[in-house]
């Protein structure tokens, strides 16, 4: 788990979030949000933040997968989802309206074993080896398409977004085109063939692992969940296009 300084708990807006109890297990021992989300190997700072910054409805859509994804409370049992949905409205009411402004952090400078200033690198050379690296095993599936009726996007992108979710996704970002440019040899319409009354979408899926992904894709597309509504889709699937990518940098 990576908990950069903007999100370290003496400056955390989100600790009535983490602290928030998602119900009593059966040790008697209450299963807080903080808790929960490192069961499922989800950065908790991180995710609170990514739900602090989400319509509330849709946070509270994301965060329900979230705990239909954990073990049941009780032996035996099973979360039923209007369980996880009314956990998780209870929940979101702990969230700060917007996720907090990362923490300016003061600037070392490095001394010498005899208290004089160290030379300083490169430019260059000090940037890469100051540069924050991702986890080494992120791994992240991007998809660009096009789409003309924004409400009907979202609320399809909401639906698989859980489902998503569900099956081991750690992030899921989509987007409508605001400034898609027209380029001079390729651009994004060009490349999904968009027509002039069509916007440009894009998602990002992010997943702990290659393997991961791997192991949940097939999954998620034989759930039929993810082809409601198929005849009357606010997207061409057959003009998207997509492919995975391994971060390399994370600022």
């Amino acid at each position: 788990m990576t908990l950069r300084p903007e999100y370290s708990l003496g400056h955390s807006a989100y600790n009535a979030f983490l602290h928030a109890e998602v119900g009593e297990e059966a040790n008697g021992i209450k299963l807080t949000v903080l808790t929960a989300l490192t069961r499922l190997g989800v950065d908790p700072w991180q995710e609170a933040a990514r739900l602090a910054d989400l319509p509330r409805d849709v946070a509270v859509t994301a965060l329900a997968a979230s705990i239909a994804r954990l073990p049941p409370l009780s032996p035996g049992g099973t979360w039923k989802t209007a369980d996880a949905e009314a956990i998780a409205a209870r929940l979101a009411n702990f969230l700060p309206n917007h996720s907090t402004a990362p923490l300016q952090q003061p600037k070392s400078r490095a001394r010498s074993s005899h208290g004089g200033a160290t030379a300083a690198p490169a430019p260059a050379a000090a940037a890469a080896a100051s540069a924050p690296k991702p986890k080494a095993t992120l791994s992240t599936w991007l998809l660009w398409g096009v789409a003309n009726n924004k409400d009907a996007y979202l609320a399809m992108e909401i639906r698989h977004a859980a489902i998503l979710r569900e099956h081991g996704a750690t992030r899921v970002v989509s987007a409508w085109g605001e400034d898609v440019p027209d380029g001079k040899v390729t651009d994004y319409k060009g490349a999904v063939k968009a027509t002039p009354d069509e916007k440009v979408v894009y998602a990002w899926i992010e997943w702990p692992s290659k393997a991961v992904r791997d192991a949940a894709w097939p999954k998620v597309m034989a759930d039929p969940r993810m082809h409601e509504g198929k005849d009357s889709m606010p997207f061409d699937p057959r003009r998207m296009i997509h492919g995975g990518f391994a971060p390399i940098l994370d600022v």
